[in-house]
């Protein structure tokens, strides 16, 4: 249980020093939107196939 929390205690540790801007050794990541239309089109699936799937 002692493993777990230390786990935790780092990461909100982590998450506060981040949002004061102290990004070194922070990893990021960034995700490009998708096109939603696009994926919908290419594996041949209307909008509400796809809606239900």
């Amino acid at each position: 249980m002692n493993d777990v929390f230390q786990s935790i205690k780092q990461g909100l540790t982590e998450a506060i020093e981040f949002a004061q801007g102290q990004t070194t050794g922070a990893v990021v990541h960034e995700f490009a939107p998708l096109d939603i239309k696009a994926v919908r089109t290419k594996v041949g699936m209307t909008q509400a196939e796809f809606a239900t799937t």
